[in-house]
């Protein structure tokens, strides 16, 4: 079990740590650790986790991306988009429809 730090707020706030999980995973270029975050811990989401998440489908989730080329709920690295977790939920919260 290991430890990380998770801070509340930009200007000194509450610190406390957070237990993840760290395991070694034997990859054909050597060893890397890989970690597992919860989602909730994490900022931004893949279309699977967010899929999860929020309970919307794949489908929709891939049409949002689509349709909101530029929005600022997206977030894109390469050929990967993912979604920045609290930006999205807000963006659903003043939505009355997809």
């Amino acid at each position: 079990m290991c430890w990380a730090m998770r801070s509340y707020g930009r200007s000194g706030g509450k610190i406390d740590l957070i237990p993840f999980e760290k395991k070694s995973v034997n990859h054909w270029k050597g060893t890397r650790m890989e970690y597992k975050v919860p989602i909730q811990e994490k900022y931004a989401l893949t279309v699977d986790e967010m899929a999860a998440y929020t309970n919307i489908g794949q489908k929709k989730l891939h049409w949002v991306i689509n349709e909101y080329k530029d929005a600022d709920f997206l977030l894109r690295i390469g050929n990967k988009t993912l979604f920045k977790r609290t930006a999205f939920t807000q963006f659903l919260d003043k939505a009355e429809c997809l």
